[in-house]
């Protein structure tokens, strides 16, 4: 029993399980990767995405006609 919780559980780090899972080289990030750095605030982008969203619009004849 104790061995089939351990299997159902997430699998180890360092081995690979199933042929599905990424090889654990794959797992490894770049050199060149981003460490510690978290990024836009996902509130604050989506704000931010709804205001260009907003500036866009305006597909009026204006907008077609470039010689206006």
């Amino acid at each position: 029993i104790q061995r089939r919780l351990a299997d159902s559980k997430q699998g180890d780090p360092n081995t690979r399980k199933y042929l599905s899972e990424p090889p654990v080289q794959y797992r490894v990030a770049a050199g060149t990767a981003p460490q510690n750095e978290l990024g836009e605030d996902e509130y604050k982008k989506e704000r931010r995405l709804k205001k260009e969203a907003q500036g866009k619009k305006g597909s009026g004849w204006f907008d077609w006609m470039p010689s206006l």
